[in-house]
């Protein structure tokens, strides 16, 4: 075997510039523009062990980074801190098939500068932890059958703290257990396997359990948006799953699908001997048609494959359930993408050990990707440009950064004196409770029935407002619920944030009743 095929280097180390350099660019453009709306969501809500539409994780972190400091970059750190741990775990894809650094590097740098994870590492979303989640999970399944011990345990594990986050992996975990029962069964008849099902349900199971004594209600959020953006989100799935894995990395991606050990060269370019002994199987995959360990520690009955043989139909399987599952539940048109960029990392081993043509382009191939994906998804235009206008077009969550302390202005604005605020959007809600108080609005007096901030109960100032500004939802609703309302205008949102131009405000007061009687009926579940 070369000297140089498998180097010895830390696990790190391969990964630690692409890593280092996404979280520099990340953290260098993050106040560029001002917060998400879901960032300002977070920051209203207060830290607690269960939300309506979301497990705690991401505002606990959200929560955290505001007690330091206000600085938006502040509030955007554990999503980088993330994207550089994704560029890691994306480089031990290809090393725990025994592909040398330079695939390695490259499997990093493919995956820090694409399209998805730097949407993701620069704002912090539940999805931004969520991407890294289901890295782990993917990788553990992949050491598994590669003959790593503890790989299942660790995997479980990591899938239990990501129930604190998204319960979402659960889909992602239930497309390993079948794609392992029909390919690789005998894996799941290890102690690991029965470890890593244990420590998922031990950490992960209080979310799964707070749902279901509360009715389930994500559901009704998920329901929502699949009412209101389901049959057009079934057509973007495939599209846009293209674009966030990134166009030139789709047959890299296929490659990792029909991925199998004992290529016609070793696992990187020119090492190619002229004869094929059998010790690329060895090197390549970890592990030989050697028995496979059991649970027990000891040799059990040899699989009819070598176990990394069923690596790529392993991985083949937990892409199709997720990709179903997508087009079924189209709530997000994005829930695919994490299952199929480690696809990607995994294609480039294969790619290489071939060396196809793929691999000998592949650092030009990465670069011009790489800035295609910054120029789309990174603040770089001024939000004043024409540049902007066209950018935004393509990716919606930069407009969504945009408008907020305008639109809080606005309310403030139009707000009666002494009135408290209420929205139909927690986006807005937030807006009014993040920049509500250096325009004479008291954060007490900011209310909203939507989501998890219904939970709040109505405005707490003064024992509770009866004088609102009412701003969104169903105009007929808000009426009935009050004694009167008159109109108080109508939002302007020059990038049409959260598609929250021309928002209907009323003035409003006296809820019928009280807001005992009130609030239960304006109460929304939806996205």
């Amino acid at each position: 075997m070369p000297a140089r095929f498998v180097e010895a280097q830390p696990w790190w180390r391969p990964g630690a510039p692409a890593a280092l350099a996404v979280m520099t660019v990340l953290l260098a453009t993050a106040s560029r523009h001002g917060f998400h709306g879901d960032e300002l969501y977070f920051r209203m809500l207060p830290p607690a062990w269960w939300y309506d539409d979301q497990p705690p994780l991401t505002v606990w972190l959200a929560h955290a980074a505001a007690s330091v400091s206000d600085a938006v970059w502040v509030q955007r750190l554990p999503a980088a801190l993330a994207a550089g741990a994704g560029a890691l775990v994306a480089g031990l894809f290809p090393r725990l098939l025994g592909a040398d650094v330079r695939v390695q590097r490259i499997a990093a740098w493919a995956h820090a500068f694409t399209v998805y994870p730097l949407l993701m590492g620069h704002v912090m979303l539940t999805a931004s932890l969520d991407l890294l989640a289901w890295q782990l999970v993917v990788l553990g399944v992949v050491a598994a059958l590669t003959g790593r011990r503890h790989a299942l345990t660790w995997a479980g594990a990591a899938a239990g703290v990501a129930c604190w986050n998204k319960l979402l992996v659960l889909v992602l975990v239930a497309a390993a257990f079948v794609a392992l029962a029909a390919c690789a069964r005998w894996v799941l008849r290890t102690r690991d396997a029965w470890c890593g099902a244990a420590l998922l349900v031990a950490v992960g199971g209080f979310q799964v359990g707070a749902q279901i004594v509360h009715g389930v209600p994500m559901l009704d959020v998920s329901a929502d948006l699949v009412a209101r953006h389901g049959a057009l989100n079934r057509w973007l799935v495939v599209p846009l799953l293209v674009v966030f894995v990134g166009p030139p990395f789709v047959q890299i991606a296929w490659r990792g699908l029909w991925w199998r050990p004992g290529s016609r060269r070793a696992a990187h370019p020119g090492a190619d001997d002229g004869h094929d002994d059998g010790r690329h199987v060895k090197a390549f995959g970890g592990v030989t048609n050697a028995p496979f360990p059991t649970d027990d520690g000891h040799a059990g009955r040899i699989a009819p494959d070598p176990p990394q043989q069923r690596i790529g139909p392993v991985l083949a399987v937990m892409a199709a359930i997720v990709l179903v599952f997508a087009l079924v539940s189209p709530a997000q048109p994005y829930y695919a993408v994490a299952v199929f960029l480690p696809l990607v990392a995994v294609g480039w081993a294969r790619a290489a050990a071939d060396e196809e043509h793929v691999w000998r382009r592949a650092p030009i191939v990465v670069t011009a990707n790489a800035v295609v994906a910054a120029l789309i998804c990174l603040p770089i235009a001024p939000v004043s440009s024409p540049a902007f206008s066209i950018v935004s077009a393509l990716d919606p969550m930069q407009r969504d950064q945009t408008d907020w302390p305008s639109l809080a202005a606005q309310m403030a604005t139009a707000r009666p004196t002494g009135a408290a605020i209420v929205t139909d959007s927690y986006a807005l809600a937030g807006a009014a409770h993040q920049y509500g108080p250096a325009l004479g609005v008291p954060r007490a007096d900011v209310a909203s029935w939507h989501n998890a901030l219904w939970s709040l109960g109505p405005p707490r100032s003064g024992g509770g407002t009866r004088d609102v500004l009412a701003v969104g939802g169903d105009e007929h609703r808000i009426r009935a619920a009050f004694t009167r309302c008159d109109p108080a205008g109508r939002l302007i949102a020059p990038h049409d944030s959260f598609g929250l131009d021309g928002t209907t405000m009323l003035r409003c007061s006296d809820p019928r009743g009280g807001w005992g009687a009130v609030w239960p009926t304006l109460r929304r579940l939806g996205g």
